[in-house]
């Protein structure tokens, strides 16, 4: 990969607007042009332009991303001025959608599409270092659909701010989290969805009943969900240390991923791999079809595998 296609993908990493990226792909094209034409290979132009994702992040900073200028959903309710560079977030909603996005401003911001009225029965503040925002108790409560959905919530957090800890809870409402930067992260829900995309996480945990999970463009330190009947979508995911992956009859679709381990495990559901490079991977089966197909077939080392009445495949592409 070219010094250029690199600073590409890692600006995209950060969610950069794409007129930036081609902005900076253009004046960065004149300069590598001219080192290249002074005699330096395209392994030196790393010595005298920095590393691409070094200088991405340098750049990311100092632009506005393609979430940063998306209109966030409703209006303005509460705003947290921040003295500290990191913070906690507790979140636990029933029927409600919830959004975290990082934005380039200085404070933290809370946007909802509810009324003041309804708003005033939630708990929402910051203490000791940690946000909370806490759904009342409502009555007519189910566990198999909403009640109503007439309230949503987007928290915009300065991209300046390390979140050192995430706890995401609803039961019937959609998690979306884009860009965040978080040492650990855990999101548990029963019927909602969740998609996390760009973003750099430590420690992801998903627990989900029904919600599907997309999961795409995300660094992680070590992964670990857990499904019931949620289909989950996995594309172009780092893990740095362990990929454990548990379904009961959900299937998963996990294209582009790499892992240092990965264990993939199901009842019923069927488990597809492409371009799936986990170092070492271990697989497990009742039913339900397993299937990797990569390139390089022997870039993996399958350390255990074993099924029922299902089948194991791993292969090149069909």
């Amino acid at each position: 990969m070219s010094y250029l296609d690199e600073l590409r993908t890692e600006l995209a990493k950060r969610h950069v607007k794409q007129s930036v990226i081609d902005d900076i792909l253009a004046d960065h094209e004149d300069m590598i042009r001219e080192a290249m034409n002074e005699g330096l290979s395209e392994a030196e132009l790393n010595t005298k332009f920095g590393d691409p994702s070094r200088l991405a992040a340098e750049l990311a900073n100092s632009s506005e991303t393609e979430e940063e200028a998306k209109e966030p959903v409703g209006g303005s309710w509460k705003t947290f001025a921040l003295t500290s560079p990191e913070l906690a977030v507790d979140v636990r909603l029933v029927n409600e959608d919830i959004a975290v996005r990082v934005h380039g401003g200085d404070e933290l911001q809370i946007f909802s599409t509810a009324s003041e009225k309804i708003l005033k029965d939630y708990e929402c503040d910051i203490q000791n270092g940690k946000l909370t925002l806490t759904a009342p108790k409502f009555k007519g409560f189910s566990l198999f659909g909403p009640v109503s959905n007439e309230c949503s919530f987007e928290i915009r957090v300065p991209k300046r701010i390390l979140l050192v800890g995430v706890k995401i809870a609803t039961v019937n409402g959609d998690i979306v989290g884009t860009g965040l930067e978080a040492t650990q992260c855990e999101t548990n829900t029963t019927n909602g969805d969740l998609h996390l995309s760009k973003g750099l996480i430590g420690k992801l945990k998903v627990n989900t009943v029904n919600g599907d999970v997309r999961l795409e463009n995300l660094e992680l330190g070590s992964y670990l969900g857990s499904s019931v009947a949620a289909d989950t979508v996995m594309r172009s995911i780092k893990v740095k240390g362990d990929m454990i992956l548990n379904s009961v009859s959900g299937d998963a679709d996990i294209g582009d991923a790499v892992a240092d381990y990965a264990e993939l495990s199901t009842v019923s559901g069927d488990l597809t791999g492409t371009e799936f490079y986990p170092v070492r991977l271990a697989l497990k089966s009742v039913s339900g079809d397993i299937r990797i197909e990569n390139k390089r077939r022997d870039a993996v080392e399958v350390v255990r595998k074993s099924t029922v009445s299902g089948s194991i495949l791993i292969g090149g592409p069909r």
